[in-house]
Order: C-alpha cells, then sequence, then structure tokens
C-alpha cells in the first residue's frame, strides 16, 4: 500500500440525483490512458472491474455502505421527443472516461431505430448519433460492450423484420468511441428463424466480443447460442451452443467476463432462464472457456433452488467471481429480488435459494422485470430494479450486495422517482467508481416515454480535511 492510500482513510460519497451513496474508499489516481486503434498506447485489460489505476487493486476500511433515501425526479434527462424512447443500455469507455446509453425510438407505428449518446461523469450531454434504422422494422434490445485496444463499441439489438414477429436477427454495429465512424450491419445469427435478446460481454485477452441470443426455431423449441466476434473486425469467429430445447426451454440470457476464471485464463458465466410452462421453471448457468470449446459440453448448473422465475437474470463480473440477480416470484402472489455469488471458478455461494436483495411486494414491478446489476466498488455489486408502489407508480429502487459474503449494505432505498413512472433501469459504473444508471422515464411534460437517469459522482474526504472530487455532492469525513 502505497503512502497516498495509507493516509487516505476516507468514505467516498457519490450522488445519485439527490441520493448519497457512502461507500468505503481509498485514494486513486487518473484513469490509465489506452491507445488509439493503430497507435501504440498501453491497452486496458478490457474487464471493467473496479481497479485502482496501474493495476493495484483497491482496499476497504469496512465502513457500511447506505443510499440515502432522497428521491426526486431525474437529475439528467439524457432524450426527450414527441416519441416513445424505451429500453435503455449503458457502458463505460476507460479512455475517454466518459458514458454511452443507448435505447430504442419508436418512429411510427412500424419502424423502431437504435439511437445512442455520450456523456461525461459530471452528467455533461455530448453528441448524439443513429446506430441502427431500417423502415418498416422493429430493431429493439441494444446491447453495449466496450473494447479498449481499439476504443470502440458494440452496440448489438434485435431486428424484427417487417415488425411480423416471424422471423429475427441479432444484428451488430462496431462504433468508434464518438460515433463518427460505424462498421456496416453485422448480422450475427444464421438462418430463418426468431433470433432475440442478445446480451454481450468482452472479453480483453481475447481481443473479442461473445454475444449471446435466444433461438426459436419453428418447431416451436427453444435453443440458446454464443457467438464470438472479433473486436479487430467484427469478423464472425466460432459459434457455439450453450443450452438446447425440450423439457426446458431456455432463454433470456445475459454474460460476464471473468479473467480470473479457469485458474487466471478467463473465461465467461452465462445465466439464463429455463422453463417448462407458463408458471414453472428456474434459472440455470454454464461456464465457458474464451473460445466457447467446452460450453456445449460443461453442465447446467442451478443459479436457485426455488421454481417460479420471472424474466431475465443478470450478471456482473466482479475482482473475484460474479454476482447474478433475477426477479422472482414468491408463489403467494408476491413478487422479490434475489441474488447470489459465484466464485470465478463456477461455483455457487451461499443459500442455494440466493439471498434477498430487495422487499417483498404485493404488485407486479413492471411488464419487464428488469435489472441493472453493475460492480460498483471494490468488494461492493449495486442493483438496481423497478418497484411499483400501492399507488401504481413505478421507481427505481437499489441496494448494495457484499461480493465477500452472502448479504446486502445498507437499506433498499429509492434512488429515483417520485410522482412519475420510470422503468427499465440499465447501470454500469466506471473504474473511478463513478456509477451511471438509465431508465425509462415517463415525462408529463412530452407525455411521452424518454431516457433519463442520473450519475453517481465520486467524492473523496481525506483525514486532514482535504476534499477532492465534486464539490456539490453530498460529503462525510469518517469518525
Amino acid at each position: 500500500m502505497n503512502r497516498q492510500q495509507r493516509v487516505a482513510h476516507m468514505v467516498a460519497l457519490v450522488v445519485i440525483g439527490a441520493c448519497a451513496l457512502a461507500v468505503p474508499a481509498l485514494a486513486q489516481d487518473g484513469p490509465e490512458p489506452v491507445g488509439l486503434r493503430g497507435s501504440p498506447g498501453s491497452a486496458a485489460d478490457g474487464t471493467g472491474q473496479g481497479r485502482v489505476a496501474g493495476g493495484e487493486a483497491a482496499e476497504s476500511d469496512g465502513a457500511a455502505a447506505t443510499i440515502t433515501k432522497a428521491a426526486r425526479d431525474p437529475q439528467l434527462v439524457i432524450w426527450t421527443d414527441a416519441l416513445k424512447n424505451y429500453m435503455p443500455s449503458a457502458a463505460h469507455n476507460t479512455m475517454h472516461d466518459e458514458f454511452i446509453v443507448g435505447w430504442t425510438t419508436q418512429q411510427d407505428q412500424w419502424s423502431h431505430d437504435i439511437w445512442a449518446r455520450r456523456l461525461r461523469p459530471d452528467g455533461t450531454l455530448l453528441e448524439y448519433f443513429n446506430v441502427a434504422n431500417a423502415g418498416g422494422e422493429l430493431l429493439v434490445e441494444p446491447e453495449i460492450a466496450y473494447c479498449p485496444p481499439h476504443d470502440e463499441y458494440l452496440i448489438a439489438y434485435t431486428n424484427w423484420y417487417d415488425n411480423s414477429g416471424d422471423r429475427a436477427d441479432v444484428q451488430a454495429r462496431l462504433v468508434r468511441w464518438d460515433g463518427g465512424w460505424m462498421s456496416s450491419v453485422i448480422t450475427i445469427t444464421p438462418g430463418v428463424a426468431v433470433h432475440y435478446q442478445p446480451s454481450i460481454a468482452y472479453c480483453g485477452p481475447c481481443d473479442e466480443y461473445v454475444v449471446t441470443y435466444t433461438n426459436y426455431w419453428i418447431t416451436a423449441v427453444n435453443t440458446l447460442y454464443a457467438q464470438r466476434i472479433s473486436a479487430d473486425d467484427g469478423a464472425l469467429l466460432g459459434m457455439n451452443l450453450v443450452a438446447s430445447g425440450g423439457v426446458w426451454e431456455p432463454g433470456f440470457s445475459s454474460i460476464a467476463f471473468q479473467p480470473a476464471a479457469y485458474g487466471g485464463d478467463g473465461g465467461y458465466l452465462i445465466a439464463y432462464r429455463v422453463i417448462t410452462g407458463s408458471s414453472v421453471g428456474k434459472f440455470s448457468y454454464k461456464m465457458a472457456q474464451t473460445d466457447l470449446s467446452d460450453v456445449t459440453s460443461n453442465p447446467a448448473l442451478d443459479l436457485s433452488s426455488l421454481t417460479l422465475p420471472c424474466a431475465t437474470p443478470r450478471v456482473a463480473a466482479g475482482q473475484t467471481g460474479f454476482l447474478a440477480a433475477w426477479w422472482e416470484e414468491t408463489g403467494g402472489g408476491t413478487f422479490r429480488v434475489r441474488a447470489r455469488r459465484i466464485s470465478a471458478e463456477g461455483v455457487a455461494l451461499g443459500p442455494p435459494e440466493g439471498i434477498a436483495v430487495s422487499g417483498e411486494y404485493a404488485t407486479n414491478p413492471t411488464w419487464y422485470f428488469k435489472l441493472g446489476v453493475t460492480y460498483a466498488y471494490p468488494g461492493l455489486y449495486l442493483v438496481l430494479w423497478e418497484h411499483r408502489t400501492p399507488g401504481g407508480i413505478v421507481e427505481i429502487h437499489g441496494i448494495f450486495v457484499s461480493e465477500d459474503a452472502d448479504t446486502t449494505v445498507g437499506d433498499e432505498a429509492v434512488l429515483s422517482g417520485t410522482g412519475t413512472n420510470m422503468a427499465a433501469p440499465a447501470a454500469i459504473c466506471s473504474p473511478m467508481s463513478d456509477c451511471l444508471f438509465a431508465c425509462e422515464w415517463w415525462n408529463t411534460q412530452t407525455n411521452s416515454w424518454d431516457i433519463a437517469g442520473d450519475i453517481a459522482l465520486l467524492v473523496v474526504i481525506f483525514e486532514d480535511g482535504f476534499e477532492f472530487g465534486g464539490t456539490t455532492a453530498w460529503s462525510a469525513t469518517v469518525p
């Protein structure tokens, strides 16, 4: 531990709108830059993990993390117009220390297209640009992953051709960090079928992406596939079956890359839902080597012992493993969010049913059951979800989950939203622990759905009282 870290025993406080998140922190230098495409320079490892620049992991001083309940309408309107904008996703760019948010805009009854916008950690809105459009086709479910060596994103989405519902492909484009260049559209999925619901992870050591998706055949059997894609030129590499249908129908997947997996060679965790009928199902997961050579033969393991899953699980990689979170129906007509830690080698930890992350709600959260899961700070994940109040308003709630123990940290709290609906949260944190969450927001001024959210700004308080970071944020010193 260097001198700066020894002196800087402190608390980091971040603000999401008016919501203060207090987490233990240590001093950190500026983010390490990475080289531009085709030029010399240092390359980040591409893992997206919260690490102190220079590679030394930050340590926790054991102070409890809390989220102060002080919600209000979103402090950051990322995009607004008279059209319907929905289903955001987000990523962080380590080279330029900025975020990107992608979403779908409904242009008319049949045409839905993909847009994106850059923004800084201080909330400054930067350029926006169209990623993909096709008249009369439904382009939805954008997912984004960042590649540091090339300073580009892969933005994938589902294209429902002719908006008919009987044929769809997962497509993608490589996008330069500023949106100034994009590759041609890459059709990831082969054959004539319904391919949908992409999830992306970037592997730094491999310099490639993996996209998982659900494949629905005319025979009414679901299968789950994973496709490797070169980050250099977008070329399709190996494609592998993850799980096949039959008695248990797999689908609705989420993938994360963990450099510590497979003894340090790196590997993926793929979590997904399997279901036998309208209400009976479970969540499963598989581990996969970076070349996906073992994913088909690897056993499908139970993410939870419970059998009333809702929609898609979400996974994120930390420093020592993964966290998976999901919605479940309790069987008594109520709903709650659960989570479970998984080691880097794929061993599920803690109670077999997972731990309760949220309270137990008597009302269905929304039509999405969407979650935001991200690694927020060394030792802590942040989980966000939709919560429908008894009055029918949908808010975004959140809580910290420990990386080292089967417990939440702090209290469940309202992050944003009072009086207007918010839904479909997406969350991402930078290696410096600045966190963005984006969501759908019902804008009463336009009477339409817009994309909104908030950014959590890190503030550092040193023992000698010196303050570093966003001066407008809430702050407090360690007693």
